[in-house]
């Protein structure tokens, strides 16, 4: 809890192992990432836990970083990056929370899983990647639910862009963008 203000030349709050917040009001402007993991050497290390909470993140490199697993339960997140708006090397699951992201790319990991939440990403290169950053996950996109907005810039821009498969078992998405989805594998 708390009202915690981070203004820096490098990262804003960061935990080799780990990062968990469970409440409180952030203002981070950095030059660096906002919030960071860095543990690339412990599959169960390296991980960003936010289980509620208010934050308003402006940064030169990436909202949320971390080198495995991502996980966002509640809160809200308003992020405006010149970079990733949220990434994970491996994991990132999305169970709620009200997430609005200004950047290069919106959500990108290796797995990105979305079950709930409110999202509005806009983005100029993708706005949701999967990509292969780590050999202990698939290359995946699953949407499961949640209600999802994505608006990208011109160009050569995915709305969501799967480098390996693309299922979408519920929720809502509404995109535009000249290429609303791009997978590698299969979609479902």
């Amino acid at each position: 809890g708390g009202t915690i203000n981070v203004t820096s030349a490098d990262d804003g709050i960061k935990g080799k192992d780990s990062v968990t917040i469970e409440g409180g009001k952030f203002t981070i402007n950095t030059k660096g990432d906002g919030i960071k993991s860095t543990n690339d050497e412990d599959i169960k290390k390296g991980k960003i836990v936010i289980n509620g909470g208010e934050f308003n993140i402006n940064v030169s490199k990436d909202g949320f970083d971390s080198s495995n697993i991502i996980t966002i339960n509640k809160g809200t997140i308003n992020i405006k990056a010149e970079d990733d708006g949220i990434h994970a090397d491996g994991y990132l699951e999305i169970n709620n929370g009200n997430i609005n992201i200004e950047g290069v790319e919106g959500l990108e990991a290796t797995y990105v899983k979305i079950n709930d939440g409110t999202i509005t990403i806009s983005a100029s290169d993708d706005g949701i990647n999967a990509g292969n950053k780590s050999s202990n996950y698939e290359v995946l996109i699953e949407i499961n639910g949640g209600n999802i907005t994505i608006k990208m810039g011109q160009g050569d821009t995915d709305g969501i862009d799967s480098n390996g498969n693309l299922y979408i078992n519920g929720g809502t998405i509404d995109i535009t963008c000249n290429s609303p989805f791009d997978y590698d594998g299969e979609a479902k």
